[in-house]
C-alpha cells in the first residue's frame, strides 16, 4: 500500500524538488506552526467548516428519526447532501470522474 501512496506522490508532483520534499515530509516528522499552515493552504480553513456536519453524521444520527417515522427530515437531508456533493464537484476546476 505504501508503493501505491508513493506512486501517487510521484505523478502528483511536477518537478524533483517538489517530489522529495513531499517524500520527505511523509517519512520526517517536523513540527510546524498551524498559522503557517492557513496561511500556506488558505482553502482548507473553508474545510473545517464540514467538520462539523461529519461529527454529528459519524454518530446515529438516523436511527433517531427512523425510530419516529420522519422519513421527509432524514430523505431531505441526504437531498441537500447529494445536491452539496454534485455542486462541488461540478463547479471544481478538477473533476477525475469526467
Amino acid at each position: 500500500m505504501i508503493l501505491i501512496v508513493i506512486g501517487w506522490i510521484i505523478f502528483r508532483n511536477t518537478n524533483i524538488d517538489n517530489l522529495l520534499l513531499s517524500i520527505e515530509t511523509m517519512f520526517i516528522y517536523k513540527p510546524s506552526d498551524i498559522e503557517g499552515f492557513f496561511y500556506l493552504y488558505s482553502g482548507t480553513a473553508s474545510s473545517f467548516l464540514y467538520f462539523i456536519p461529519a461529527i454529528i453524521f459519524s454518530f446515529p444520527v438516523f436511527d433517531f428519526y427512523k425510530d419516529r417515522k420522519n422519513n421527509i427530515i432524514v430523505n431531505g437531508i441526504l437531498l441537500v447532501l447529494f445536491m452539496m456533493c454534485i455542486t462541488f464537484l461540478i463547479s471544481s476546476s478538477y473533476n477525475p470522474f469526467i
